[in-house]
């Protein structure tokens, strides 16, 4: 793991009901530097505690992630709007881990759907990201299609985040 703070990193972020799947990548200072990949994990939601308490240690385990990787851009994948059937649970993982990456202090970040994400890959056709999603190719990446969804997704999600345009400050 590189530790020049000229790096840029990011965090991209899939919820499922009972996980929350992430994936932190890294770009050296220079515009056409390529992408590492740092980390591609989950955190389970546990099931002892209700859900107050498990809204509580998600927040406080995605913000020890970030701090620990020293994240300075932040996307979620969020469900669509047009799914069949929304998990109440996935929505509030949602909202709090969205409400979280608003008062981290990262310089940018977006909550979206598909149609998001692939505007931040400068994909003019959203099925090409649904394809990354379920294992075409992905920026050459090694082993890409026995990931899980949801790894590939968080994985999707991070390097659409970490070219979020620089803050002008």
């Amino acid at each position: 793991m590189s530790t020049g703070t000229a790096a840029l990193r990011a965090i991209g972020i899939r919820v499922a009901p009972k996980d929350v799947y992430y994936a932190v990548v890294e770009k050296a200072d220079k515009m056409d530097s390529e992408l590492e990949l740092l980390t591609a994990a989950s955190v389970v939601v546990p099931a002892a505690l209700d859900l107050p308490g498990q809204l509580h240690f998600i927040r406080t385990t995605v913000l020890d992630i970030m701090a620990e990787y020293g994240v300075r851009r932040a996307g979620i994948r969020l469900t669509e709007s047009t799914a069949q059937s929304m998990s109440v649970e996935r929505l509030n993982l949602e909202g709090v881990i969205q409400e979280l990456i608003s008062s981290s202090g990262v310089e940018a970040y977006f909550a979206g759907p598909i149609a998001t994400i692939a505007a931040r890959l400068g994909e003019k056709d959203r099925s090409r990201v649904k394809e990354y999603f379920e294992g075409a190719d992905f920026m050459e990446m090694e082993g890409w299609a026995t990931l899980s969804r949801e790894r590939r997704e968080s994985i999707v999600t991070a390097v659409a985040a970490i070219r979020i345009p620089q803050p002008h400050v």
